[in-house]
């Protein structure tokens, strides 16, 4: 017989306090922030014209912008109707469109142009949005019956696909090139394509192959060697099955997040979401069940989330970076927008997110609607994924250097007298942060520590009086800029060249080739311009030197092909690559453009001090040497040292920073012949280096004693 528990007042109150405790604990103990349907509100739903199927929001204007079909009859026209996002209406105006069928719509990456596809004619409609009244040109020559098209964010480049060939237009020109086929199916299907800026890609979901693959928009073609196999990736003893139907790519993260649908052979009707890490061409994590039916997928620009339309379950999925697992954000027919579920109600498909992640639009285009859904509460913070076990290990790199096969380092000029010669120099540089992402090696003696490449052994000589200086080193770097996705674009830098005029301006140069496939390579080298400087700050410890600069590169305007792009690196530099080459060195407004920006490099070398008289100049008494030293400390203490008709050197401390030089006039230094490259602006000069603490006799005990201090 059971007896029935007791319970005593002190163990009622314990009880209670542990509750008590336990709640505490879950308030104060830091939870992982992640989506679920509370932080998705439905905003409303409006009318916006028929067959709105697809939405693009444009951040600068607040509008969300869809294409419209004003009736049944395939002769009408189409529009473009826009949701105005501040006031929460449609708008009263419409743009015409030259032709019916509006099927695909893309905003341009800098926000000038509307890029709309049509139907059956064969063209694209260009909408100047800048304009008054809003001008449309169109573009013939695409595919008749297109599946949608993608937009080269770095070149402007459009390019259209259908289900079997991808189609590059030059929107500036308004030319078509020949269709590009991507697949070796006899009869392809060509599911969905998506950009990604950071490997120069167009990614493809090939439905018939059931794969991944790629278009190079650096060597204009397919990159047959790619097949990611979606459908044969085998997780916990089963292949995922089905088609990839839909794409997105998370350039934050380096994922491209693959939509797979089921096919009548496989046993599921939900549909899945894989993300292929693109650095590593290797799937991470596992297969993550969103609704039924994908139609699009978007990944939130702020938050990471991933969001999918599921058509027949008329909802929207959010799968949330932190814990990788998805939560249905809404569902359309609970919330009265849509009847019912199945192919038969299937009324959720357009979709786009704003840039700061706070909205979700969702068009409906057979109830000719449109949805906005707000969201609210903490941002999740995106965890790392393993690899998906059973895959091939990528194999290691090249673990010794190649050597070094280019021309023979260029000599330094002739010392100038009063110089002072050097053959210890090194150079430490990374470039930029875009390296991390591509896979760079040292040929020949060059090494490579974290980031930085190392260049040792540079011959040349510095002036210590003037401050000018020309500086060599051998061998170089390789630079396989996507090795497993095209491993023939490359390109090779070498012997760099480090030289500064007497006005403080500088450059380091190199000897560049480039390669994209067999057919389309430099012809050999050639020696340009990788960085200019002017604000080289130096310090110096003895007879040894250190430098460290900061290339130019902020405000540095650049015209190519028609396109000014605001900041760049050196224009020899940039026009002697590929035109598929040169986005990289440019910013074009795509993601990636911050990794762009040239990090500082630092040179270090023994440089002896000049003897006395070098150069040419008398020897200086101890008491004509100290007074030198006083009147140009003074004049640069009242600011009046290198005005009109001064002629006394400057002097800067050792520690001293060449932004912020002693103003006292410098000495011209006889000509060298260097080919310093002009930056072409007012720069504040270098200052020169020692002045009258350089003279021999009277000033040796003063640099003993600054040395000390510095100490």
């Amino acid at each position: 017989m059971r007896s029935e528990p007791t319970f005593t007042p002190r163990a009622l109150a314990v009880a209670l306090i542990t509750l008590l405790l336990a709640g505490l604990a879950l308030i104060l103990i830091p939870q992982a922030a992640r989506a679920d349907a509370s932080q998705f509100t439905l905003m409303g739903t409006h009318q916006v014209g028929q067959l709105s199927r697809t939405a693009v929001v444009d951040d600068v204007r607040q509008r969300v912008y869809v294409t419209v079909e004003p009736s049944a009859d395939a002769s009408t026209l189409g529009q473009i109707a826009w949701f105005d996002m501040q006031t929460g209406a449609p708008s009263a105006e419409v743009i015409s469109l030259p032709q019916a069928e509006p099927t695909d719509i893309v905003l341009s990456a800098d926000g000038s142009s509307l890029y709309v596809l049509h139907n059956r004619t064969g063209t694209i409609s260009v909408v100047n949005l800048d304009s008054a009244g809003h001008e449309v040109r169109e573009i013939s020559g695409v595919p008749t019956f297109p599946s949608g098209m993608v937009e080269d964010r770095d070149t402007g480049m459009v390019y259209v696909f259908d289900s079997s060939a991808i189609t590059p237009v030059k929107v500036k020109t308004g030319l078509a090139s020949a269709p590009v086929a991507i697949s070796t199916e006899r009869y392809p299907l060509i599911k969905d394509a998506v950009y990604d800026a950071t490997n120069h890609m167009i990614w493809v979901a090939e439905g018939r192959a059931k794969v991944i693959t790629g278009y190079s928009t650096i060597t204009g073609a397919w990159v047959d060697s790619l097949a990611f196999p979606v459908s044969a990736l085998v997780v916990d003893g089963e292949p995922v099955g089905g088609r990839a139907a839909a794409l997105a790519m998370d350039e934050g993260l380096g994922e491209l997040h693959i939509a797979v649908s089921p096919t009548l052979t496989d046993s599921w009707d939900r549909s899945k979401v894989v993300s292929l890490r693109v650095a590593d061409g290797r799937f991470v994590g596992s297969p993550i069940e969103v609704g039924e039916n994908v139609y699009e997928m978007e990944v939130n620009p702020k938050t990471h989330e991933v969001f999918t339309t599921n058509g027949f379950s008329n909802s929207v999925s959010v799968i949330s970076p932190d814990t990788w697992t998805a939560q249905q954000a809404i569902d359309f027919t609970a919330a009265g927008v849509t009847d019912g579920t199945g192919s038969g109600y299937a009324d959720t498909w357009g979709l786009d997110v704003n840039a700061d992640g706070s909205r979700v639009y969702v068009s409906h285009p057979y109830s000719d609607r449109l949805s906005g859904l707000s969201r609210s509460g903490d941002l999740p913070v995106p965890t790392h994924r393993e690899f998906t076990l059973g895959q091939e290990d990528v194999p290691e790199p090249p673990a010794e250097n190649a050597p070094w096969e280019g021309p023979e380092a260029p000599a330094p000029s002739e010392t100038p007298s009063g110089a002072s010669e050097t053959n210890d120099g090194s150079l430490a540089w990374a470039l930029n942060n875009y390296m991390l992402a591509w896979s760079p090696r040292p040929l020949g003696a060059t090494t490579r520590e974290n980031a930085n490449f190392g260049f040792a052994d540079g011959s040349g000589w510095y002036d210590t009086t003037t401050g000018a200086a020309d500086l060599v080193w051998r061998d170089g770097i390789f630079v396989q800029h996507y090795p497993g996705l095209a491993p023939d674009v490359s390109t090779i830098l070498g012997n760099p060249r480090l030289q500064i005029a007497a006005d403080g301006t500088g450059s380091l140069s190199f000897d560049v080739s480039w390669k994209v496939a067999d057919t389309l390579a430099s012809d050999g080298y050639r020696r340009v311009t990788l960085a200019t400087f002017s604000d080289a700050a130096l310090s110096r410890e003895g007879d040894q030197l250190a430098l460290t600069a900061t290339p130019d590169f902020a405000g540095r305007a650049l015209e190519l092909d028609g396109r000014t792009y605001p900041d760049s690196y050196p224009a020899d530099f940039v026009q002697w690559l590929d035109p598929q080459l040169q986005p990289w060195w440019l910013t074009t407004g795509a993601a990636m453009d911050a990794e762009k920006v040239p990090l500082p490099f630092s040179v270090t070398a023994t440089v002896p001090e000049a003897e006395a008289g070098a150069g040419g100049a008398a020897d200086a008494s101890a008491d004509g040497a100290a007074a030198g030293a006083d009147a140009a400390a003074a004049g640069a203490a009242d600011g009046n040292a290198g005005s009109a008709g001064t002629a006394q050197p400057g002097a800067l401390e050792p520690s001293a920073s060449a932004s912020n030089p002693a103003t006292a006039e410098r000495a011209t230094p006889a000509a060298s012949g260097s080919e310093l490259a002009s930056t072409g602006s007012d720069i504040a000069p270098w200052a020169t280096l020692v002045g009258a603490l350089m003279l021999a006799g009277a000033l040796v005990t003063v640099r003993r004693a600054s040395r000390s201090a510095l100490r």
